[in-house]
């Protein structure tokens, strides 16, 4: 039965590997990180069952007990759940392949030399150089603490006591990598004698490293990534990166073989001869040797052959060791002295063989690999789920590799990955711990927020959060909000009814207002602000698959979507310390594909995000003025025997309504001719001001927007429109598509719409959310604005209202030159929108 079972996992992937090599080309097979993962997997886990089975491997050497060896039938269940871990990890991959056309990467663009820049090649080396010079003086120093003693415990014992000094010669191995990854980046570029210098310096410290700390990982990484560099580099080498990936099986067994040379010559054990010495190392071992990183099928084996059925299903420590083996293990001893030793894989092999702990200390090999870690953790279908999401991972940076369009930080990451696949199959949760050690040497040779952004991304996209991108042109579905504008919903309404999925969403909607509960109750801020928070919405269950969302002033998590915003900070609910805070994550979904446009309000709204976000995102954002339902009316003649001036706005207070009145009751004292019609809620203690002012009319604010148009917008002469607190400023739109001259606030986006002197007057505000384009210290919060306007002199903003008001009031020429200059403006918006 196991020899059928361990046939089974080797032919099945090599009947898949061959209806691939058909359809790729050779090297991007060899170089596939998936590929390597089911060699891994699916050759070595049987051939170790196998000689487990043939008693080729002495269980008892690892420190267990003869009589725990594994049956066939406890080796051939492990296998076939390994199987089925590798149809998961194959699934996850198709689903990130599945839309990455696997034609000869010579046909695809790559970062070209001209895309490298010397500052990044400085810093590069930069930072190699200082991993490097810290390697050296971390092995000078441990050089008096080499272990020379393989007596097990005491072996085990004196690595951990390392602590974090073991870990550090290990950055540089990743700073080695990372040059290799980069150059693999500029795959056109050739390598220049400095870098072969750089090269040649780290192969040399590595195998001191090597020798030092007596690790095999450290020389076997630097000669991978200069084997995948040089089949990169030169595609018909790929033979050699055949050979050499395959041959890694026993490159382990060899390498293992002479670290224990190594150790026993310079140990307390004596050998009558050499010959004596290489057959109990070699010829007594040579099987455990050749498997000697595979040992987790018989863990394995044992897992489920001991886990009772709900262990089997829940796992046996609910994560405990899993999240140590993330990354808890980093704490080193000096700051938590107590921390036990029995966690994360010695938690895992402690429960599977207690034998091997009566004498203390185990001597046996750890880790369990990927495929007990995630078990004994959450079970069986969590670890099938993470094996998924592995599969993901893999595809991603076989995407990276061969896509031609990949950053040099993505290729970095890709490479490590591809290179640690030993110890992610050997390792499984504990890989993060490498993971974060790469990511120092990472953020001081690319910038911690490069680093960041590319590892949300990768992150993000793994776990489906940004799902693979639709094409534009499928079906807009737009987000159900439960607040509607009138701009929004004309967004839905002109939008082509045969490209919408649910046109309906305005059926019996009016326009969301603020109501004068919402409008004079006391100011404060809301909680949405006060956190720092990214304006995240669920893709809506009732969105077909393939579908793009369309949302305002938000992000969808999954799949592709359109952002409407009127300005950048709507991400982060109005927050600008946020937006500073998840700038590279925000970064990474607006440049993201999926993420198909980027529609702002305004120039001035495009400018910003351009501003936050870079070219990448602004190349993606257009200008969509929200002229829906507007149509351009026509210049009106001025009557000299009048002056009719409007304001509308529900929020009386912070839209200069106070400020207005006081400017007109002197104003209506030159110019009896004019009247102020106000829209608004008035505050209580305004009320009676405004009933002492001639020719002012309060009008409450409970029409729609089509009652003020045809009441208001088109029976008056200037809109005024003095606020403090606006991103754009609807009623200035309508009022310019109206026809009419605009006396209004140079705030954010109202320039514009308002040109000083030319179709009305622009006036410098006393106190403002905006400071020009970018959010000044009372941005978000009403409750400043309403204290700040209590507390300043606004005499000289009110005696520019005077002079605005008087000069429309007086100048009947100037309102019909401005009418005329309105409309102009307005067509020119309309003209902008597709």
């Amino acid at each position: 039965m196991l020899n059928a079972v361990a046939a089974l996992c080797v032919v099945v992937p090599l009947y898949i590997l061959g209806k691939e090599i058909r359809t790729r080309p050779i090297h991007q097979v060899v170089l596939s990180p998936f590929w390597y993962f089911t060699f891994i997997l699916c050759v070595a886990f049987p051939i170790r069952a196998m000689m487990i089975d043939a008693d080729l491997i002495i269980i008892q050497a690892l420190g267990h007990a003869q009589d725990e060896k594994p049956t066939s039938v406890m080796l051939a269940s492990a296998l076939i759940f390994v199987l089925g871990l590798w149809g998961a990890a194959l699934t996850g991959r198709h689903s990130i392949l599945k839309s990455f056309a696997v034609s000869d990467d010579e046909t695809k663009p790559h970062n070209s030399p001209a895309q490298e820049t010397g500052r990044e090649h400085k810093r590069l080396l930069i930072g190699f150089g200082i991993m490097a010079l810290v390697c050296i003086i971390v092995l000078v120093v441990l050089g008096e603490r080499a272990i020379t003693d393989f007596n097990g415990a005491a072996y085990q014992k004196s690595r951990l006591g390392a602590g974090p000094l073991l870990m550090i010669p290990e950055l540089f191995t990743y700073a080695v990598l990372i040059l290799l990854g980069w150059l693999i980046a500029y795959r056109a570029r050739p390598i220049r004698s400095i870098e072969y210098l750089v090269i040649a310096v780290g192969l040399g410290l590595t195998v001191w490293v090597s020798i030092d700390l007596f690790s095999r990982r450290f020389i076997a990484a630097a000669l991978l990534g200069m084997v995948i560099l040089l089949v990169v580099k030169r595609k018909a080498w790929w033979p050699v990166g055949l050979m050499v990936f395959l041959s890694s099986i026993v490159a382990t067994g060899i390498l293992e073989f002479l670290r224990q040379l190594f150790y026993l010559s310079n140990s307390q054990y004596s050998f009558a001869s050499p010959k004596e010495l290489i057959e109990h190392v070699f010829i007594k071992n040579f099987a455990m040797f050749i498997s000697s990183s595979y040992e987790g099928v018989e863990h394995l084996a044992r897992f489920m052959d001991k886990a009772s059925w709900l262990q089997l299903l829940t796992g046996v420590d609910h994560g405990t060791s899993w999240v140590f083996n993330a990354g808890l293990s980093l704490v080193p001893r000096m700051v938590w002295e107590t921390k036990p030793v029995i966690y994360g894989g010695f938690a895992q092999f402690h429960w599977l063989y207690p034998a091997a702990f009566k004498d203390g200390f185990a001597t046996a090999g750890i880790p369990m690999s990927f495929a007990v870690d995630f078990s004994f953790g959450f079970g069986l279908v969590f670890a099938a789920l993470l094996t998924f999401l592995l599969g993901r991972l893999l595809g991603i940076c076989e995407r990276h590799f061969w896509s031609g369009q990949a950053t040099p930080m993505q290729i970095v990451i890709s490479l490590f990955i591809l290179i640690y696949m030993f110890n992610w199959v050997r390792g499984g949760s504990i890989i993060v711990q490498s993971l974060l050690l790469f990511s120092i040497p990472c953020v001081m040779m690319f910038g911690f927020q490069s680093v960041l952004k590319t590892m949300f991304d990768l992150v993000a996209e793994t776990t489906g959060v940004m799902g693979g991108a639709a094409a534009i042109g499928r079906k807009v579905f737009f987000y159900p909000h439960a607040y509607l504008r009138d701009r929004q919903m004309d967004t839905v309404r002109s939008w082509p009814e045969e490209g919408v999925e649910n046109p309906d969403l305005v059926t019996a909607r009016t326009g969301g207002q603020v109501t004068r509960e919402q409008a004079l109750k006391p100011a404060g801020q809301s909680w949405k602000t006060r956190l720092p928070l990214i304006n995240l919405k669920r893709r809506p269950d009732q969105a077909p698959c393939g579908s793009t969302v369309y949302v305002w002033g938000g992000l969808i998590t999954h799949g592709p979507f359109i952002s409407d915003i009127d300005n950048p900070y709507a991400y982060t609910a109005y927050n600008p310390m946020a937006l500073k805070l998840y700038k590279p994550i925000l970064s990474a979904i607006l440049e993201h594909p999926r993420c198909q446009e980027i529609r702002c309000l305004s120039q001035a709204c495009r400018a910003s995000l351009g501003r936050e976000f870079g070219a990448a995102v602004l190349n993606k954002a257009t200008v969509q003025y929200p002229c829906g339902s507007l149509t351009v009316a026509h210049p009106k003649t001025a009557d000299p025997d009048r002056c009719r001036f409007v304001f509308i706005s529900t929020q009386f207070e912070i839209k200069g309504g106070e400020a207005l009145l006081r400017a007109f009751l002197r104003v209506v004292a030159d110019h009896p001719h004019c009247t102020l019609d106000m829209v608004t809620h008035i505050p209580e203690h305004l009320a009676e001001l405004a009933e002492n002012i001639p020719n002012v009319t309060i009008h409450p604010a409970q029409y729609s927007r089509e009652e003020i148009r045809e009441r208001f917008l088109q029976n008056v002469d200037v809109l005024v429109h003095p606020t403090y607190f606006d991103s754009f400023g609807m009623v200035v739109l309508e009022a310019l598509f109206e026809a009419l001259p605009i006396i209004a606030t140079d705030v954010y986006a109202i320039g514009e719409m308002v040109h000083d002197g030319d179709n009305g007057f622009l006036l410098e505000p006393p106190v403002s959310i905006w400071d020009k384009d970018r959010p000044s210290k009372l941005f978000s919060d009403i409750h400043q604005v309403h204290a700040a306007l209590s507390q300043i002199d606004t005499t000289g903003f009110e005696n520019a209202l005077v002079a605005a008001l008087s000069e429309c009031a007086q100048a009947p020429e100037f309102r019909t030159r401005a009418s005329l200059r309105s409309s102009k403006i307005a067509a020119e918006m309309a003209k902008q929108n597709p």
